[in-house]
């Protein structure tokens, strides 16, 4: 299948209203991967031939991929604000690292993707919980809609064996 650029509205209206087959809805799987402080042209795919990312340009080529998108911050935690809550920090609380995202500003990714049947599940850095990030993210409304498997890392950015860990429902 080749890359599909579409925009934010049209994937939105798309998820929401699935696909109709055989009088059920279908709807895709669907994987992001975000990653932080890489900018568009260090991939493969986006045309840069000194970097050689062979799996993630196999991925691109099977995927969509945005044709628009705008950092509002250098920093994680109010850039993955605004990843999922569409929101700007200054309306979603995220306004710098470590400070908490706030429930209830509207319909955040994962709860748009939970509400229309999906199972979510996140695995990576969040940030979004605030303060001491040596604990895992309670389930519930700090979540922002992703119940499924939740593993954070919050905790360090040195990933050797011995540091590296991810806090899973048990802790």
């Amino acid at each position: 299948m080749p890359t599909t650029a579409i925009s934010r509205r049209e994937f939105s209206a798309s998820i929401t209203a699935g696909n109709m087959a055989g009088g059920q809805q279908r709807r895709p799987n669907l994987v992001f991967v975000f990653s932080d402080q890489q900018s568009y042209d260090m991939l493969g795919s986006s045309g840069n031939r000194q970097i050689v990312t062979p799996e993630l340009d196999a991925f691109a080529r099977e995927s969509v991929r945005f044709r628009h998108c705008v950092a509002n911050s250098p920093l994680c935690t109010p850039y993955r604000g605004l990843l999922l809550s569409g929101q700007h920090p200054l309306k979603n609380g995220a306004l710098e690292n470590d400070v908490r995202m706030l429930p209830g500003g509207g319909k955040y990714f994962g709860e748009v993707l939970r509400d229309a049947g999906y199972r979510t599940g996140y695995i990576g850095k969040w940030h979004l919980y605030g303060g001491n990030r040596v604990r895992p993210i309670p389930a519930g409304e700090y979540r922002y809609g992703f119940d499924g498997t939740f593993l954070s890392n919050n905790r360090t950015v040195v990933f050797d064996e011995n540091r590296a860990y991810y806090w899973d429902q048990q802790g």
